[in-house]
């Protein structure tokens, strides 16, 4: 450590050792690390960066990290800085005032927030607004009159540098145009400056409105296409208003980013129809209010404002919400109609869960009937009273009717029973909720071609 008053502490080069002290049982024990290696070209752009802010727009792609478990608990300007070598400390604090950082979909503008294990931080830099060019006739004389008007005493009035110039003053700083004019002739020389004075006058009180607005036109909203290269198909709404929408997932697109995927999932989808519409980017919201599996389809619930999503992760978590589904079993359950209740934990790898005793684990129910008969097969409904991770595809399967389909919990040679399916037969049919204003709003999804085909197939075949 270096005492104050004397020179500055040493600064370590690449791969230079270095004694790192730490106490320990009232002793100083030092450990010898080596300073990090940093590419030279990253070195001196972040110098440049610091020296030059306008150089801070240069970068304007977004960038997305996925929270580790070492990075479980570090504050949010630290986890930018250590995730991005071209973001200093300072740098990724602006970027958080900027509200450019958001994280699982929302912004963030809290410095030191702690980050938890499998959180999604994506950074979206604002460009700097573009100035609209002008021709250098208009500089030259916003510069003259710019400078002339610097001369002036200031004043106290808030629109005193607009103020427009009077007849006396542009007769000050007007010069004569014709050397030839007659002296002689007094009432045509006042008539020639005359209206050579009221020109200049409306030529500078021109000049003035451009250099000095008095009102400066908002700009307009702006609107981003929807691109369905980059999202996949357009949501298809089955409700929609300023706070909350239902959208018909089709099946094999997530509700929310993955590992695997961040462009193609509805949250991505409702966000860019967002910006489609030309929604205020302060405005812009958009979460989901319960999750369905990728392989399945049906409605799904997002909130598009904070009240919103109180109201609706409310209904959820209180098991308010009515959510029925409609999937395809291997056989027929027996009875055809009654009441699942089992404990469910995880006890696999990913997501993978299964029945548990009833002093572990968390508490599923399932109340279903089977609708029709397909042979080999049979549709059932299903409404849910809990609401847990694949309680539909571990409830079936735990009774030996497993989802056709399901690749995770059906077993081979209940596989083989049934035609091949290219997709989880599971549906979110129907789904009630009230509305933050107190209404209820119900819907019914129809069914996608794929499932509607695959059952045509069976009747077919009975």
């Amino acid at each position: 450590m270096v005492k104050s008053g004397g020179v500055s502490p040493h600064t370590p080069r690449e791969g230079e050792a270095l004694l790192t002290p730490y106490r320990r049982n009232k002793r100083t024990f030092f450990t010898q690390t080596t300073a990090p290696l940093e590419a030279p070209q990253t070195r001196v752009f972040c110098q440049l960066r610091h020296s030059f802010p306008w150089m801070r727009s240069m970068d304007t792609k977004e960038k997305h990290w996925m929270v580790s478990t070492e990075q479980h608990g570090t504050r949010l300007d630290v986890f930018l800085a250590q995730c991005d070598p071209m973001l200093s400390r300072n740098e990724a604090r602006r970027q958080i005032d900027a509200g450019s950082i958001w994280i699982n979909g929302r912004r963030s503008r809290k410095m030191s927030r702690y980050m938890q294990k499998g959180e999604r931080v994506t950074l979206r830099p604002e460009p700097l607004a573009q100035q609209p060019a002008s021709s250098a006739t208009t500089k030259q004389t916003a510069s003259s009159e710019t400078s002339a008007t610097a001369k002036q005493p200031a004043t106290s009035e808030p629109f005193a540098a607009a103020r427009q110039p009077t007849t006396s003053d542009a007769a000050k700083q007007m010069k004569p145009t014709d050397d030839s004019s007659d002296s002689s002739d007094s009432s045509d020389s006042n008539n020639s400056n005359n209206s050579d004075i009221a020109q200049a006058s409306s030529e500078h009180t021109e000049t003035h409105r451009d250099v000095f607005p008095l009102a400066v036109p908002s700009p307009s909203r702006s609107k981003t296409p929807y691109d369905a290269s980059v999202f996949g198909e357009a949501p298809n709404f089955l409700y929609v208003d300023r706070h909350m929408a239902i959208l018909n997932k089709p099946s094999g697109t997530p509700v929310e980013p993955t590992p695997n995927e961040d462009l193609r999932t509805c949250l991505r989808q409702v966000e860019a129809w967002q910006r489609a519409r030309g929604v205020h980017p302060k405005k812009q919201y958009a979460t989901a209010a319960h999750r369905l599996d990728a392989g399945a389809s049906g409605a799904v619930a997002f909130a598009l404002s904070k009240t919103a999503a109180r109201v609706l992760s409310a209904q959820f978590a209180q098991h308010t919400a009515r959510r029925i589904y409609w999937a395809v079993v291997v056989g027929c359950p027996d009875p055809e109609s009654g009441t699942l209740r089992d404990h469910m934990d995880h006890t696999g790898p990913g997501l993978k869960r299964s029945v548990v005793p009833s002093n572990q684990g968390k508490l599923a129910v399932t109340d279903y009937r089977v609708l029709e008969r397909l042979g080999p097969a049979s549709l059932i409904e299903i409404r849910l009273q809990t609401g847990r991770t694949h309680q539909i595809r571990v409830h079936f399967a735990h009774i030996g009717h497993p989802l056709v389909g399901d690749w995770m919990y059906c077993p081979t040679e209940k596989a083989l029973l049934c035609p091949p399916s290219k997709r989880l037969l599971l549906h979110a049919r129907e789904l009630t909720l009230t509305h933050p204003n107190g209404t209820d709003i119900a819907v019914v999804a129809p069914l996608d071609d794929d499932f509607t085909a695959y059952l045509d197939a069976l009747r077919a075949g009975m």
